[in-house]
């Protein structure tokens, strides 16, 4: 079955949501720690941004909560 790129972004923010609340991060403390507006952080976790994650907003989150950036590339273009 073909995930659509709704589905594909809900599904990435639900990811992301999983690591900053595994990671005991509130958003405030995640805005400031990547310099990510909470605003831009709670669409990109919904699944509801204008636009999709950039580079640069999947290195500073990277750095957050841990991971290499290939991971969070990888799951931002084809999340399960």
């Amino acid at each position: 079955m073909a995930i659509d790129d709704y589905d594909s972004d809900v599904q990435f923010g639900a990811w992301l949501r999983e690591k900053r609340v595994g990671a005991g991060f509130s958003l405030e403390q995640v805005a400031e720690k990547s310099a990510i507006s909470i605003d831009r952080l709670k669409s990109l976790e919904v699944g509801y941004a204008d636009r999709s994650i950039t580079r640069a907003e999947s290195e500073r989150l990277s750095a957050v909560y841990g991971l290499t950036l290939q991971e969070c590339i990888d799951r931002a273009i084809r999340s399960p």
